[in-house]
Parts: C-alpha cells; structure tokens; sequence
C-alpha cells in the first residue's frame, strides 16, 4: 500500500466534509451500536427475542433489510429450529480469544448446516443471507467495533486497489479488514484537522461511541462513489 496514496483518500473525504457531506454511517452505526450494546446477551435464555430486539433501530435498519435481502429473519427462523445451536455459534463467533477466520469459517458451515436442516420441513428460505460475510462483519463490528469498521466486498476492493495493495480482494476477509482497520487508525489519528472534525462532530450531534470504527466505513462509502 502506498502511503501517499492514503493519505491523499484521507484527505480527500475530510475535505468532502467540511463542503457539507453528512456522515450518515457514522449516525446509523452509533444507533445501531448502542441498541445492540444494551440488548446484546449471546447466553441469553430467550435468544430470539434478545437478538431482535437487539437489532432494531429507530434510524435505520438498512445493515440487515435490504432488496432481497433478509439476514435477520433467517436467524430467527433457525432459532425456532434449534435455539441452543444458533445461540452457541453466536457465542463462538464471537470469541474474540480465538483466531477470526476460523470463527468465521465455523459460523458459516454452521449456518449452511441449519439452511439445509431448514429446508426439509415446509417453510423454504432460499439463503441464510451472511453467504457474503457483510452481516458477519457486521456482528463482529458492533460488539468488537475497536477492531473491526462496517465495509462491503466492493467497497474494501475499490479502497485496496486505489493505495495499490499488492494482494488482491478475493471474498470479504474479515481478518484483513481487522488490519487495514489498524492501518487506517495510524493515518487517521495522523489527520489533526480530520480529528478535530470528529470530535465536534461527536459532541454536536451526540455520537456515543468515541472509536474511529464507523467514521472508517463512512470513508468507505464515500470511496466507493469516489474511487470506483
């Protein structure tokens, strides 16, 4: 990765603030974040009603509904196939001791297990929905958001290729994200003037959570409009 090059993406989506951009990821995901932070009990009793609950939002619940796109009512689909499972393998999802591709990995046989013992009855779903690892990230990014920032497969490619990574984008690897995550940390905080539009941003509009980690999958939505 060439530092010249991100830094200049830096500085360009700073400049894309200040000329009036709203950061409307980093209000999303701080909602989104918050409810979770509250309502989150992966060993809770009653699973099913803690993660909706849990993922809802008054903003937007745009991360988990979309156009043919249904993650969450998946998942409450196989808790009332078998509430104990799906509750087990969020809890080893999770498990930020253990190494991430192999959590992942294991969360999605898991999930393609249940899919399949899904379908034998009568109602049919034609995916689980984390095929494409986004709501993986998305669940890693809300309870562990210092490590990991919110970004699709394109987005991270687009991001990758324009400060001219030697290593291709492939599928959504979560552990590289958690890297260039840290990359990211080192050039933002390096950013005074971007800092300091964070920050009065944060106390203007009541933004909780103090991380760079939203403010990263902002940039990256900036980026793919910008980049692509």
């Amino acid at each position: 990765m060439k530092v010249d090059l991100i830094n200049a993406i830096i500085d360009d989506y700073y400049q894309a603030l200040l000329a009036g951009r709203t950061p409307v990821a980093v209000d999303i995901l701080d909602d989104n974040y918050l409810n979770l932070d509250s309502k989150w009990k992966a060993a809770s009793d009653d699973f099913g009603t803690m993660y909706d609950a849990a993922l809802t939002s008054k903003i937007s619940q745009r991360y988990w509904v979309d156009k043919g796109y249904f993650p969450k009512e998946a998942i409450l689909a196989f808790v009332e196939d078998d509430h104990d499972f799906i509750k087990s393998i969020f809890i080893s999802l999770l498990d930020e001791s253990k190494e991430v591709d192999g959590r992942v990995s294991r969360f999605l046989m898991s999930l393609d297990a249940l899919l399949a013992s899904h379908n034998k009855g009568e109602q049919k779903l034609p995916l689980h929905y984390h095929e494409d690892r986004r709501m993986v990230l998305f669940y890693l990014t809300m309870t562990s958001p210092d490590k990991y920032f919110y970004v699709t497969y394109p987005q991270l490619s687009i991001m990758l290729r324009a400060v001219k990574s030697a290593a291709p984008l492939h599928t959504l690897d979560i552990d590289r994200v958690a890297k260039f995550s840290k990359v990211l940390d080192v050039f933002i905080n390096k950013h005074e003037k971007l800092i300091t539009y964070i920050n009065e941003y944060r106390s203007k509009n009541g933004i909780k959570y103090e991380g760079l980690s939203f403010w990263k999958s902002d940039m990256m939505e900036y980026a793919v409009v910008n980049l692509g």
